[in-house]
């Protein structure tokens, strides 16, 4: 019994020992090579056995011994991928099947690894040799580009391998067993292969390298240097540059990267100029500036710093700075720019060999680590021929076009040089146009009927135009031998804007096209500069954008631009156009001086005006730019140096406190309205936007409920449903807008009311637009300053409001008289005595106004001095010989005129009138005659 349970795990451990062996054997049958052909190439990845020595420190001898025998482990996989580890590897490789006879073949290694020892075991002798990318050239066996160790194979027992590795990096490399005819077939077809690539580059390359030195084409020396950088990291890549340069053995990792960020930079500065992106975008100019920036710091910074520069770091920038390019790219080809897609198309090899990396790095793909290299570094270098081919199409193409215009140039073969023969020939027209223009201005002084009127404004502006036309060619051959002399001098910048805007206000009008400006607070008034040639400027950008605008906006502005060292005066011209075309805005934005005047003629979108503010605002120190997309409107911008005067010439304006001010802005045009709440908001005022007169009234009627009154209304007199002029009398009529409100509007020059019918309607101050910033806080602080300082001198006591409190039940039903002609100026006052608690009785003309002061006791009577039937004047006289003939009581009849009162004091003393209010009717004015005239009356 005892027996039976002893023997029973005896016999279980050792049938386990048997499989074990068993499988161990079978392992390494399978792991060993057997040779059936003369002539092969088997990948070993199935034929090896590997070892990890975590302590580095194992010998081939202690390898060799028994204990170690068992430890190796076969690698089931297809390529070799033992990642990055600080261990060393040992691989063992046995020959079991011998040839037939002695044969010399070869174990080929593809990859970079640091340190590689090599042991042959045949008969109990070890042959050892020691290479590997740390090592010199000279260490390597054979000369190759990969790894290659020549082993004899003898026909009378097996033989055993085994590939000591180390390395700083990844260990994933490929591993063949080579006959000698396979290996010298290889290196044949490589040498065949690396030869055409390199003499193909080299060829563009030089070719590159002439053109730069015969056409002076940034692009060229650009493309040469990517070149040199793709010739270089082949020659490192297979090995030649250390065979060629031994001594660059220690550094032949960091050289390669330093030879990839320094490509990638230069490939940014190619497409940047390629594209002439600053003349698109600012931000896109500042991105391919930096990220150059950022790949050459990067490329000092793999030679300096050596082996602790992460590679991962420069695989990161070229994958990023690649996809921006082709991004950069498509969004040109999308938007239709010329040569984009011959670019596009050359970049694409280079986004398949990125994409393919990533596949390859994922695992999506398999391939052997030389197979996948070869792949790539020929997929990528298809990228160098497209690209190559773009930019000397786009070079080639703009030189025959330049060539093609200077065929047609007329020769200078005048027996007077240019610039003399168009300075006289300009003295020589001036003298008639002098006299057409000076005539035709007197002519339209006279009285004309519409018809001839248009006829002779039509004769004056083509006058004007030719004088333009005139200045324009003048400048032209004064740039062309550089005799264009620049002022410096002091200058107001927004008288010089609002000049610019009277030229272009009444023709704005007339398309119905709305112009708009805006001057940033930040813009200095003073500045220093040439100021007629920045007028010339703006009145050309001006001009382009109304040719071009058949209806919607025009915006100038101006603003400040700051960077780390300067400031720039930056303008925008913005309109609302179909748009330019990108091969029009490449004729404007390259256009050459000496054939400006041709290349107009040759093409209609070209504007003689234009092209000639980019040269001046180059000769200014400036830039030039336009954004443009069909059907989006067209953007013409420029910047300047921001020069101020030595000495500040700036007047010493009393600054006026717009804090807490509540203001309301009524627009229909919602760019206007955001122009003029942004010119309230830099003044420090608290703004309210609407977009009609409906909501406006809404607003302010809430705003009163909520006893937030508001100070301010700048109402546009062109809207729909209700003008500005409606508006202002409905606000001024409703009794739910209990406060009085300044009101202020903006018109054009045609739609401006009279006066007379803006003070009715109770509009206080008529600006016509555009109104630049300095225009409208000047108004806004007289007017302002008036209006407080006026509601702080009729500042009710509680004693007077008292006195008024106590009028209103006994004199408010019936007790005033309104003669007014005016049906808004009888609402607008209607509703300011209804605020005030009163309910007057109306007649709209002086004798209807003597019969009612006849039949009714008034106690106080508002009569306009102006009425159809009789006036204010002669009603007033009848009223009094009525009132002295019946012994009546005097009745207060106060003068209401739109007129100014110091020329009409006299007629109201000889009238009998008692007091006068000036239009528009404030209501601190109107509380003010009540308080004194119907106390006055009731005391009596």
């Amino acid at each position: 019994m005892q027996r039976s349970v002893v023997s029973a795990p005896v016999q279980w451990h050792v049938l386990c020992l048997i499989t074990l062996l068993f499988w161990l054997v079978n392992t390494s049958a399978q792991a060993s090579v057997n040779l059936s052909v003369q002539s092969f190439r088997i990948n070993l990845a199935n034929h090896t056995e590997v070892l990890e020595d975590k302590t580095r420190t194992l010998t081939i001898n202690e390898v060799l011994s028994d204990s170690y025998e068992l430890r190796f482990s076969p690698i089931r996989s297809d390529v070799f991928q033992l990642g990055e580890s600080p261990s060393t590897y040992w691989l063992k490789i046995q020959v079991d099947q011998a040839p037939q006879k002695s044969q010399q073949v070869y174990l080929q290694l593809f990859g970079d690894i640091s340190q590689i020892d090599f042991f042959t075991v045949y008969k109990g002798q070890i042959s050892s040799v020691y290479t590997g990318t740390d090592r010199p050239v000279s260490s390597r066996p054979v000369t190759h580009d990969s790894f290659l160790f020549p082993v004899q194979l003898n026909e009378d027992s097996p033989q055993q391998f085994f590939l000591k590795l180390s390395s700083k990096d990844a260990m994933n490399f490929s591993l063949y067993l080579v006959s000698a005819d396979q290996v010298i077939e290889s290196v044949t077809l490589t040498q065949w292969v690396n030869g055409a690539l390199f003499g193909l580059f080299f060829g563009i390359a030089l070719y590159n390298l002439v053109a730069f030195f015969h056409w002076r084409e940034r692009n060229y020396l650009y493309l040469v240097i990517l070149l040199f950088c793709s010739l270089t990291y082949q020659l490192i890549w297979q090995g030649q540059l250390i065979k060629l340069l031994p001594g660059l053995v220690d550094i032949e990792d960091q050289l390669g990267q330093f030879i990839l960020l320094t490509g990638t930079a230069m490939m940014c500065l190619l497409v940047k100029r390629y594209f002439a992106v600053e003349n698109y975008s600012h931000l896109l100019h500042r991105f391919f500036a930096i990220s150059a920036l950022m790949a050459s710091t990067a490329a000092v910074l793999a030679l300096i710093v050596g082996h602790q520069f992460p590679p991962l770091a420069t695989h990161v920038i070229l994958v990023f700075i690649g996809t921006a390019v082709f991004s950069c790219t498509l969004i040109f080809f999308r938007r239709g720019t010329r040569y984009a897609q011959t670019l596009l198309v050359g970049l694409c090899p280079l986004i398949i060999a990125l994409l393919l990396s990533l596949l390859i790095a994922l695992d999506f793909i398999h391939l052997q680590p030389y197979q996948a290299n070869w792949l790539l570094l020929t997929i990528a270098s298809l990228s160098l021929i497209g690209i190559s081919y773009a930019v000397a199409q786009q070079f080639h193409h703009q030189r025959a076009l330049l060539l093609s215009q200077q065929k047609t140039t007329p020769t200078q073969e005048q027996p007077l040089h240019k610039r003399e023969f168009l300075a006289h020939l300009s003295h020589q027209l001036r003298s008639p146009m002098n006299g057409i223009l000076g005539m035709s201005e007197l002519l339209l002084d006279t009285s004309l009927t519409p018809k001839q009127r248009d006829y002779i404004q039509t004769i004056h502006h083509a006058g004007n135009d030719l004088v333009n036309l005139l200045n324009q060619i003048q400048d032209i051959s004064k740039l062309e031998s550089n005799q264009l002399e620049l002022e410096e001098v002091p200058f107001d910048i927004n008288a010089l804007v609002e000049t610019c805007l009277e030229m272009y206000k009444l023709s704005a009008e007339q398309r119905q096209i709305e112009l708009i400006s805006y001057l940033h607070p930040e813009v200095p008034r003073i500045l220093t500069g040439d100021p007629s040639r920045l007028q010339q400027i703006i009145l050309s950008l001006l001009s382009y954008a109304f040719k071009r605008t058949d209806t919607g906006e025009v915006l100038l502005s101006a603003t400040i631009e700051k960077t780390d060292h300067s400031s720039q005066l930056r303008f925008i011209v913005k309109d609302s156009s179909a748009g330019i075309e990108e091969d029009e805005c490449q004729l404007l934005l390259s256009a050459d001086i000496q054939n400006i005047v041709l290349n107009a003629q040759r093409n209609s979108s070209i504007d003689l005006g234009l092209v000639l503010s980019r040269h001046l605002l180059t000769l200014m120190g400036g830039q030039f730019g336009i954004e443009s997309e069909v059907g989006e409107g067209s953007v013409f911008w420029f910047t300047l140096p921001l020069k101020l005067p030595d000495i500040s010439t700036q007047d010493e304006e009393e600054d006026f406190d717009f804090q807490g001010i509540r203001v309301l802005v009524v627009d229909d045009n919602e760019t206007c309205r955001k122009v003029l709440t942004q010119q309230c908001l830099a003044l420090g005022m608290d703004v309210t936007g609407a977009q009609n007169g409906k909501e406006a009234l809404a607003i302010l009627r809430t705003k009163a409920h909520l006893n937030q009154h508001f100070d301010l209304v700048i109402l546009d007199q062109n809207m729909p449903v209700m003008n500005g002029m409606q508006l202002s009398a409905k606000i001024k009529e409703d009794s739910a807008i209990s406060d009085d409100v300044l009101i202020i509007m903006l018109t054009g020059v045609s739609f401006a009311p009279n006066s007379v019918d803006a003070r009715n309607a109770g509009i206080k101050r008529i600006l016509t637009k555009p109104v630049t910033h300095y225009t409208l806080k000047t108004t806004l602080k007289e007017e302002l300053t008036r209006f407080q300082s006026k509601q702080a001198e009729y500042q009710p006591t509680p004693a007077s409001l008292q006195s008024i409190n106590s009028l209103q039940p006994t004199v408010a039903k019936g007790s005033i008289l309104v003669a007014e002609d005016n049906p808004t100026s009888a609402k607008v006052i209607r509703g300011m005595l209804a605020k005030l608690g009163f309910e007057p009785d109306i007649v709209y003309n002086g004798s209807d106004a003597v019969e009612a002061a006849k039949g009714h006791d008034y106690q106080l009577i508002l009569m306009d001095c102006e009425m159809p039937i009789m006036d204010g004047f002669e009603a007033t006289e009848r009223i009094r010989e009525w009132e002295q003939k019946h012994g009546h009581s005097i009745v207060p009849v106060i003068a209401v005129t739109a007129h100014n009162l110091s020329d009409q004091k006299q007629s109201l003393r000889q009238a009998g009138m008692n007091g006068q209010l000036m239009k528009p009717i404030e209501l601190q004015d109107l509380k003010d005659i009540i308080q004194t005239w119907l106390h006055t009356t009731a005391e009596h």
